[in-house]
C-alpha cells in the first residue's frame, strides 16, 4: 500500500533542561517500498536543537527475534529484562536512550480511526512514563544525563490530512502526578481526546466540554474541565516535508505538510496540583 507508514517514537525530558526525541519511520510513500529512517533530535537547554537522520532502503533494516532488536542502519531499538533501549546513530549526532521499563501496549480510547472503508490510523502507548538515561554525543562533546521518558507506536495506511487537522500531546513527568493528555481535531475540526493519570489502570476518554484553546507559533493555552495546560517555552519546530529533502517532497501527497512545535508546558488540575513536561502541537495541512 503506497500510503502505509509506521513509526516508533521515544522522548526524554532531562534533568539538565535538555530534551531528546528518537524515532523510527517506515514508509512505502514515494519511490520504492519498505524505506526506513532513524531520526534523533537533541535540544540543549537554552540552545538551538540539533536534528539529524539517516535513511535506508529495505535491505538495510531488520528485526532479530532472538535479541528482540529492530535495527535500522546503525540504529537499534531493543528490550531486555525490564529495560528498553533506543540507540540512534547518525553522522552528526548519537543518542543512546534507556528507559527503565519494558514496552507494554496500552490502546487509548479512539486509538483506531477508520477512514474511507479499508483505510485506518492506529496508535498505542508503549511506555507511558519511566526513568530515563541518555548518553549524547555530537559536535559539542559528550554528556550523560538522567530524566524521564516515554515511548509510543503508530501505523497507518491513509493520508494524514484525512485523520486530523491538528494534534496536541502532553507528557507530564515532574511535580505532581505524572500524566498524559492527547487532544485531536478531526479534519472537520471536531475535538476528541484521552488522558492517563499515574495510578490509573489505563487511558480514559477526555471530557472536552467547555474546551477553550489558543494555539500560535510561540505559545499554546488549553483549558477544559477546570484544568489548564499552558506552554512555557518553545523548544523546536519540525517540518518533515521540508527537512527531509527529496524524500519529504515525495511523501508530501501522503503525509501532507505537517508542522510540529514542541514546547515545555505545565498542566494544572482544579485542585492546584501542577505537573511539568513536554507538549507537542502538530498542525496538519494538505
Amino acid at each position: 500500500d503506497e500510503a502505509y507508514g509506521e513509526s516508533y517514537t521515544a522522548i526524554a525530558d532531562l534533568e539538565d533542561g535538555a530534551y531528546v526525541l528518537l524515532q523510527y519511520v517506515f514508509t512505502n510513500a514515494g519511490f520504492g517500498d519498505g524505506k526506513a529512517a532513524c531520526r534523533a533530535l537533541f535540544v540543549p537547554k537554552g540552545k538551538p536543537g540539533i536534528n539529524a537522520a539517516v535513511r535506508v532502503d529495505r535491505d538495510e533494516w531488520s528485526y532479530d527475534k532472538a535479541s528482540k532488536t529492530l535495527a535500522v542502519g546503525k540504529c537499534s531499538l531493543s528490550t531486555a529484562g525490564k529495560k528498553t533501549r533506543f540507540l540512534a546513530r547518525t553522522d552528526d549526532l548519537t543518542v543512546d536512550l534507556t528507559l527503565a521499563a519494558r514496552p507494554r501496549i496500552a490502546r487509548p480510547p479512539g486509538h483506531r480511526i477508520d477512514v474511507d472503508g479499508d483505510e485506518f490510523y492506529e496508535s498505542e502507548v508503549l511506555v507511558p512514563w519511566a526513568r530515563a538515561k541518555a548518553k549524547i554525543q555530537g559536535k559539542g562533546g559528550k554528556s550523560s544525563v538522567s530524566g524521564m521518558g516515554y515511548m509510543d507506536h503508530s501505523r497507518s495506511n491513509t493520508r494524514l490530512p484525512k485523520v486530523a487537522s491538528r494534534w496536541f500531546r502532553f507528557r507530564g513527568f515532574t511535580g505532581g502526578a505524572r500524566a498524559l493528555v492527547e487532544i485531536r481535531h478531526s479534519p472537520s475540526g471536531r475535538a476528541t481526546g484521552w488522558w492517563w493519570s499515574e495510578g490509573k489502570p489505563g487511558p480514559e476518554r477526555l471530557d472536552l466540554d467547555g474546551l477553550a484553546l489558543k494555539a500560535g507559533a510561540k505559545a499554546v493555552s488549553i483549558r477544559y474541565g477546570g484544568y489548564a495546560l499552558e506552554s512555557t517555552a518553545l523548544l523546536y519546530t519540525y517540518r518533515p516535508a521540508k527537512e527531509w529533502g527529496v524524500l519529504g517532497r515525495m511523501a508530501k501527497p501522503w503525509i501532507g505538510d505537517p508542522q510540529t512545535r514542541t514546547f515545555r508546558a505545565t498542566l494544572t488540575s482544579p485542585d492546584g496540583e501542577t505537573v511539568a513536561g513536554i507538549l507537542e502541537q502538530a498542525q496538519i495541512t494538505k
